[in-house]
């Protein structure tokens, strides 16, 4: 890890968050649509980004959920980093089911 990285990870741990660092390797944009309690159509978007975590031995695979602000469709939201770019992921909530980790992001950042 480069001193840039050390520094922008030592920031948001310092701040008390917990972070993932990794490879970004694509991103897909999804439109959750759905019915409210009240019976009307609602939606929701996100993006689903793939990371790749490693540590020299053996390497895995995490998606990552991040919200789209609601007058947004996540179609249309730039992605600045390029594959194989390494990120930092600000993690709001973890789930493992079957195997499979999730995690939901505060944010993404590029080092």
């Amino acid at each position: 890890m480069n001193d840039k990285e050390s520094s922008v990870v030592a920031k948001m741990i310092d701040g008390g968050k917990v972070v993932v660092l990794g490879e970004w390797r694509g991103c897909i944009p999804e439109t959750i649509k759905y019915t409210d309690k009240q019976g009307r159509a609602a939606s929701f978007g996100r993006l689903v980004h793939t990371i790749e975590l490693g540590d020299g031995a053996r390497i895995e695979s995490v998606k990552v959920s991040q919200s789209v602000a609601n007058d947004v469709t996540p179609e249309s939201v730039q992605i600045t980093f390029k594959r194989g770019a390494r990120v930092v992921v600000e993690v709001d909530s973890m789930v493992v089911d079957k195997g499979i980790r999730q995690l939901r992001a505060a944010s993404i950042v590029g080092v």
